[in-house]
C-alpha cells in the first residue's frame, strides 16, 4: 500500500481538439462535477470524485494546457524528467513534470494534467461542486461528504520521514480503477494525488 502505480493507456481523449495526435492518454471521458454519495443522495452509487469536476484554485481543470496553467500558476519552480516505468496518464517516458513546490503536473507537448497538489504552503486549493479541499480541510471534514470512504482510510507510515499518515482513496469515476489518495497528518489534509492503476 505504498505509492505503487499502475499504468494502462488512456484513449479516450484522443478526440478533442488539440489531444488528437495523441498515442494514448485517457480511459475516462473528463466531466465537470463532483459526484459524492452524501451530496447527490445516491447512496447505491460509489462515492467518486470525477476528475472533471475539479478546478485548483478555482480556474484550473485536471485537463488543460500549459498555457492555461503558466497564465494561471506562472512559471514553474523546477522542471523534471520522469523515470522509467513511471505511471502516468501518457506513456511517453521523456515527458516532463512540472513542480511548482510540491504539486506537480505532467506535461505532454501543449497538454498538461494534474498529478499531485501539495496544500502544505497554503498556495493552492482544489474547488469541487459543493466542497473546496485546502490545508483547512480536517478528516471529519472530509467524511461529510465521503463517509464510506473515509471509514476504509487506513494508516501509512512514511519509511523516509518515519512520520504515520492517515490515507483516504477516493474513486475517480464509477466503476473505475483510477484513485484518488488523500493524505492527512495530525487529522488535517496535506496532500491529494491521482493514481493510476496498475
Amino acid at each position: 500500500m505504498g505509492n505503487a502505480y499502475i499504468c494502462y493507456s488512456y484513449n479516450e481523449l484522443t478526440n478533442i481538439p488539440k489531444l488528437k495526435n495523441m498515442k494514448a492518454f485517457f480511459t475516462s471521458t473528463v466531466a465537470l462535477a463532483l459526484t459524492a454519495v452524501s451530496v447527490f443522495g445516491q447512496t447505491n452509487k460509489e462515492e467518486t470524485i470525477n476528475i472533471d469536476s475539479i478546478l485548483i484554485n478555482n480556474k484550473v481543470p485536471f485537463l488543460t494546457t500549459v498555457k492555461v496553467l503558466k497564465d494561471n500558476l506562472g512559471k514553474p519552480d523546477s522542471i523534471v524528467s520522469k523515470p522509467k516505468n513511471f505511471g502516468n496518464y501518457v506513456e511517453v517516458a521523456t515527458d516532463p513534470i512540472y513542480f511548482y513546490g510540491q504539486t506537480s503536473f505532467e506535461i505532454h507537448n501543449e497538454t498538461a494534467v494534474l498529478q499531485k497538489i501539495d496544500f502544505r504552503n497554503e498556495q493552492f486549493k482544489l474547488n469541487t461542486t459543493g466542497l473546496t479541499l485546502d490545508s483547512h480541510t480536517t478528516l471529519n471534514d472530509f467524511r461529510q461528504f465521503f463517509p464510506s470512504s473515509s471509514d476504509k482510510s487506513y494508516d501509512w507510515t512514511n519509511p523516509i520521514d518515519k512520520k504515520t499518515y492517515k490515507l483516504v482513496r477516493v474513486q475517480s469515476k464509477e466503476n473505475h480503477i483510477d484513485q484518488w489518495v488523500l493524505k492527512f497528518y495530525n487529522d488535517k489534509l496535506i496532500e491529494i494525488e491521482y493514481r493510476t492503476a496498475c
